[in-house]
């Protein structure tokens, strides 16, 4: 378990890192970065790709190396770091704990499976995000985005956030500068579409983005060097993929993926910069380079997801979200409609939480949807 919350660290820690860093800080050509010896950990970093940086787990000691930026830096407190350095933690210390918002709550999770709802009284919890003083940003389907201080127990506890209660965002996210905001609505005057929107950071002042209709748009993610937002088209009239819009608003979003047969629902940014996109329809996940020229593989086929799909609400196939964990080869997948989470390779999936057999389970892990990294809840 310790090795787990070591990989965590990493992924919430290098945002300040890649700003503070300059392009021309980046090595010329492909380069290898050796922690007394083990330069098996790191792979080849193409030159203009140091910002994209991730991490290697050594499997003999709770050791990491970043690689990537310059070549890599050690950044982990084991013994194979002798000086080490690296990005700082955040303020509230090194993330412990697996985050799943759900129908009921917020519950913090091990990768094993071991969950306990920390929020109670939440009607949907569709996204979240820690801020750096360790508070938690929850979206609550309906009502807008709630802040909680570390030790809330209920929603009590939180207070409506800036001026987002207008809104019924499904998910959510700062721009890189967090001067502004983006987030996916429900248009009450629309039918209740999904419209992407562009606000000030304290909500007071938003307006639709990048030139879709109502309801093309559900889900985004942010790239995490460039702060662009990439758009998986739901029910955009063109191509459907993956489209890359500058956080600016211009130039015009573009494809940046092959086009898809069936509908991108959601996506996560992997460390290679690479993305895996949840398909509608099929149940699979697919890895697509960020380049319409290459072809996009499957990677999670629903016949190894199938073990969490138990007909909750009939024969969906359906799964919101998969995340890949940093040491590159396991997976956590959400299903809503089944009402469980797994931990899965790409050749395995195993129920950790939530409902295992057919007869429904409303009250242990209803419907999660987003999954954060963060501190111990007090």
């Amino acid at each position: 378990m310790a090795s787990v919350r070591s990989l965590v660290f990493v992924v919430l820690a290098l945002s300040s890192a890649h700003t503070a860093r300059a392009a021309a800080d980046c090595p010329g050509s492909k380069s290898l970065y050796t922690v007394k010896g083990l330069s098996e950990m790191c792979t080849a970093v193409p030159a203009g790709k140091c910002e994209a940086s991730y991490v290697k787990l050594s499997p003999a000691t709770e050791d990491m190396v970043l690689c990537g930026l310059a070549g890599g830096i050690c950044v982990s407190r084991g013994p194979l770091c002798t000086a080490p350095t690296g990005p700082p933690l955040p303020a509230w210390g090194e993330p412990k704990l697996l985050y799943a918002g759900e129908n009921l709550g917020v519950s913090t999770c091990t990768f094993t499976g071991e969950c306990k709802r920390v929020i109670t009284g939440i009607n949907g919890v569709m996204d979240m995000k820690f801020l750096d003083d360790g508070s938690l940003l929850f979206a609550e389907y309906g009502t807008g985005i709630w802040k909680c201080q570390n030790g809330a127990k209920q929603k009590s506890d939180c207070a409506q956030y800036e001026n987002f209660k207008q809104y019924r965002p499904l998910v959510f996210a700062f721009s890189k500068d967090k001067n502004s905001m983006f987030l996916t609505s429900e248009d009450v005057n629309s039918g209740y579409s999904m419209v992407l929107k562009k606000c000030d950071a304290k909500g007071n002042s938003c307006s639709d983005f990048g030139g879709f209709a109502k309801g093309a748009v559900r889900e985004f993610a942010m790239d995490p060097v460039t702060g662009d937002l990439l758009i998986p088209s739901w029910n955009h009239a063109g191509p459907k993929g993956i489209y890359r819009c500058p956080e600016s608003g211009t130039p015009a979003c573009t494809l940046t993926t092959q086009e898809l047969a069936q509908k991108p629902r959601s996506m996560q940014v992997l460390p290679s910069g690479d993305y895996l996109v949840n398909m509608y329809g099929s149940g699979n996940y697919m890895k697509c380079p960020p380049n319409k020229d290459s072809p996009c593989q499957e990677i999670l086929k629903y016949e190894v997801l199938k073990p969490g799909d138990l007909a909750a609400y009939g024969a969906s196939r359906f799964t919101t979200k998969a995340y890949q964990l940093p040491n590159g080869a396991d997976y956590i997948v959400l299903s809503p409609d089944n009402n469980n989470a797994m931990k899965c390779t790409t050749s395995q999936c195993t129920i950790i939480h939530g409902q295992k057999t057919s007869t429904k389970d409303y009250t242990t892990f209803p419907k999660p949807w987003g999954i954060a990294f963060g501190p111990e809840w007090r």
